[in-house]
């Protein structure tokens, strides 16, 4: 069965998040030891291989990606507090990218076609019309 879109396009936003993650990292900041920059990117690491069993169609990486998403909807709880050394408006713009992120995981993620993708069914043939 070929990949669903949704679900490329989910493995793809997903790669260049945590990618984007890498850059986020203040390397240069007094509280970055080594050990959380090692840390950080064994995070990435794992993520990655989570990533690459969601695009060979693993249906536990798929549900492991929704639980995640439906967990970060509890980030919500932070808006009227600053996160990590950001503003107060500047955690909200994150919040609000985080929850539009993981509806549209748990939506792409849910479509009838990717189900199918990932419990390995065969795509549904439609009926030849009798005229």
């Amino acid at each position: 069965m070929n990949r669903p879109h949704s679900v490329t396009l989910s493995a793809w936003l997903l790669a260049i998040s945590n990618t984007s993650g890498l850059f986020l990292i203040g390397y240069t900041h007094p509280h970055a030891s080594p050990a959380l920059i090692q840390l950080t990117v064994l995070n990435k690491a794992i993520a990655y291989g989570l990533i690459y069993a969601l695009w060979k169609g693993k249906n536990w990486a798929r549900v492991l990606f929704i639980i995640g998403s439906v967990l970060s909807v509890l980030y919500l709880r932070y808006w009227n507090t600053p996160l990590f050394h950001f503003s107060v408006t500047t955690s909200r713009v994150v919040l609000i990218t985080g929850l539009a992120a993981s509806l549209f995981l748990i939506y792409c993620l849910n479509t009838s076609e990717a189900r199918r993708f990932f419990k390995k069914e065969p795509q549904p043939t439609q009926a030849a019309s009798v005229s």
